[in-house]
């Protein structure tokens, strides 16, 4: 082989050598670039689950108080139609009584 070729040869290497040097720069930095996006991605995982714990006890919350809610009006219900009972009795009283009183001024 000739010199002329030979140095044909070893520019080319060099070529694809610069080129492989440059193909593994860049590689590198996708490389960083990916850690740092799998870093990104977890830290967004992290928040979201945090971010479902916290709403799963608010709901958990909100859910006791609307059943707490729901007994009281219940129980403000029952105690309504005790009272209006009450009152239909005493109402009732209140007329015989008064029947009662007119019957004594007349006799």
């Amino acid at each position: 082989m000739s010199d002329k070729l030979l140095m044909q040869i070893v520019e080319k290497l060099d070529k694809i050598d610069g080129h492989m040097i440059h193909f593994e720069s860049r590689m590198d930095r996708l490389n960083g670039c990916m850690i740092h996006f799998e870093s990104r991605m977890d830290k967004m995982e992290q928040e979201m689950a945090e971010f479902r714990e916290e709403t799963r006890k608010k709901l958990n919350i909100i859910t006791e108080q609307v059943v707490n809610n729901s007994e009281q009006l219940t129980s403000l219900s029952e105690r309504q139609d005790k009272q209006d009972k009450i009152l239909e009795t005493l109402a009732v009283r209140s007329i015989e009584h008064e029947a009662d009183i007119k019957a004594l001024k007349r006799a």
